[in-house]
């Protein structure tokens, strides 16, 4: 996705390292989670999936995907503090 920013919008080599480094510490975090909460984070947050619409593409409650959303979020903030 960076590599296909225009040039107008590029970051700056210092602010594309900061971007990695903080794309690789969430990396690090949700791989110690199961695979659901993994999962339901990664709808969430990159393919921009609602709650609701991560339910019904999981087969799970929304109380579940809400579960899973706090205990990913909680690993992500545990894991960069």
């Amino acid at each position: 996705t960076l590599r296909q920013m225009p040039e107008a919008v590029a970051l700056s080599p210092e602010e594309h390292s900061m971007l990695v480094e903080a794309i690789c510490q969430i990396d690090r975090a949700l791989a110690a989670l199961p695979l659901p909460v993994k999962t339901a984070f990664l709808l969430s947050r990159l393919d921009g999936l609602s709650y609701p619409q991560i339910a019904e593409h999981m087969g799970v409650s929304l109380a579940t995907v809400e579960r899973h959303m706090k205990r990913a979020l909680l690993q992500c903030v545990n894991c960069t503090a």
